[in-house]
């Protein structure tokens, strides 16, 4: 089983290095690190090119593709059977792949895994010990169904794919991060696993692309720890389920599309709740077999209350 690494980069001398040494630093080491450097104006080339080991294979381009349509390109690139994400300024721990290639060998239907992470600082300082915990994802009860509810959990720095799996995800959208993308067809496709168990420390700090650590504050981390996120948390994501629900009904396997379908039918009947108390009571009763299926009655019950 051959192993690929994906890795874009960009501007990213800060890091690199210590994300591409732990990379090397491998426990079963990768047979290839494919690197996309999006024009550099830094000293990032330089760095990666003093790496000095055969595996690295870079590529720059010619002008700026941008985060997105770089990481397709990098991806395309993979010869491995097994491909990893990488971002430039993590640090993987060094039995991440190891444990990865195990969780796919002991799952032959899995086309992903994803794992957890420690959130920290740009120091690697620890913040949270648990990304999974920092987003409320609870990784027993994952399912086609609950992703939806905790599809920001699902990051591209913690997960690996089957290259077989593109031929099922198809060509990666422009409005979508690829990680998003890949998450969400193969998670309703029931071919996503979570492995519990933390192998990289991912990194927060002010460059970052895809994510900013913001420190919660204890009334509303506990509110969203028993409630659920506000209907707001998921209101924003409609835009990103319409424009892929147009690709995922493109797909040989229906079933995506359907879920995805369904679940949009409950934000929507969720973010458009009657004012009126009593006619939002009836409304939330006649959703509930949907708050079952996505969340929980006590999202109902906040809802209810409007909370």
């Amino acid at each position: 089983m051959r192993i690929s690494v994906a890795m874009c980069t960009y501007n990213g001398e800060k890091y690199v290095s210590e994300q591409i040494n732990s990379i090397l630093s491998q426990t079963v080491p990768a047979d290839e690190i494919i690197i996309c450097d999006d024009k550099s104006t830094d000293n990032t080339l330089n760095i990666i090119k003093n790496s000095n080991s055969s595996i690295i294979k870079l590529h720059q381009n010619p002008v700026n593709l941008g985060y997105i349509q770089n990481f397709t390109q990098a991806v395309n690139m993979c010869n491995g059977d097994i491909i990893f994400f990488s971002d430039q300024d993590d640090v993987w721990l060094p039995n991440k792949i190891e444990e990865m290639v195990a969780a796919f060998n002991a799952d032959p239907n899995a086309y992903m895994i994803f794992s957890d992470s420690y959130i920290t600082d740009k120091n690697l300082n620890i913040l949270w010990d648990s990304l999974w915990n920092y987003k409320h994802f609870d990784y027993k009860k994952f399912n086609a169904n609950t992703y939806l509810t905790s599809i920001l959990a699902v990051h591209g720095c913690a997960m690996a794919i089957r290259k077989s799996a593109l031929e099922y995800t198809g060509s990666f959208p422009s409005f979508i991060g690829h990680d998003t993308w890949l998450a969400t067809v193969l998670s309703l496709m029931g071919r996503a696993k979570p492995l519990n168990k933390k192998l990289n420390y991912y990194r927060a700090h002010e460059n970052q692309q895809s994510f900013r650590y913001k420190k919660k504050r204890s009334f509303v981390h506990l509110r969203n720890k028993i409630f659920g996120e506000h209907i707001r948390y998921f209101s924003w994501q409609l835009k990103l389920f319409y424009e892929s629900q147009k690709r995922l009904k493109m797909l040989p396997d229906q079933t995506p599309y359907l879920l995805l379908n369904d679940y949009i039918q409950h934000i929507e009947t969720r973010s458009n709740l009657p004012s009126n108390k009593l006619d939002r009571w009836i409304a939330i009763y006649k959703e509930m077999p949907r708050y079952l299926k996505y969340s929980a009655p006590l999202t109902a019950l906040k809802d209810s209350l409007n909370i």
